[in-house]
């Protein structure tokens, strides 16, 4: 039981019962964790080095691949009482998304059109991009649903409108 001073006993119970389901879900989000963290690294990343973060972004999508390549499930994994799901083919959709997003970073650096100034900018919108797609792959209920479009579309957004030279 939790004996915080300020908790009404009934949030307490609340707590205890919930806590534990949300431990055991947790877990299979790893990829989509990865994700975030590297969108906080980024933004720290981006305001004091920005020289090393092709390399970090390269690294980043390394192990969001990994990651997504030893959680395999053999079977569904309904999540948050039935809101997300992991199975095979969503993670062989979340790789899709790894490998086309790679392929676009691959692209860009090769046609040499981005201004050096502007990279730390499209990373960041490449991997909230990413975490939308992440999270609308498996979702399974209408308001994530909802979330996880607007994360992509403003993402999409700003991409389209993202100056090239």
């Amino acid at each position: 039981m939790c004996n915080l001073p300020f908790m009404n006993p009934i949030w307490s119970q609340l707590v205890e019962k919930l806590l534990p389901k949300v431990g055991d879900n947790v877990g299979w989000l790893l990829p989509e964790w990865i994700l975030i963290g590297g969108i906080i690294l980024f933004v720290g990343l981006s305001c004091f080095k920005r020289r090393i973060l092709d390399f970090w972004l390269g690294g980043l999508m390394l192990l969001v691949l990994t990651s997504l390549i030893f959680q395999w499930p053999s079977e569904a994994h309904l999540l948050f009482d039935g809101k997300y799901i992991v199975d095979q083919t969503g993670n062989w959709a979340k790789l899709l998304c790894v490998l086309g997003i790679l392929a676009y970073l691959a692209f860009v650096r090769l046609s040499g059109k981005m201004a050096y100034h502007q990279q730390a900018e499209l990373y960041l919108l490449l991997l909230g991009l990413q975490l939308g797609l992440h999270f609308l792959i498996g979702s399974q209920h209408f308001m994530l649903i909802l979330v996880a479009l607007e994360l992509v579309s403003l993402s999409s957004y700003l991409l389209v409108a993202f100056p090239k030279n």
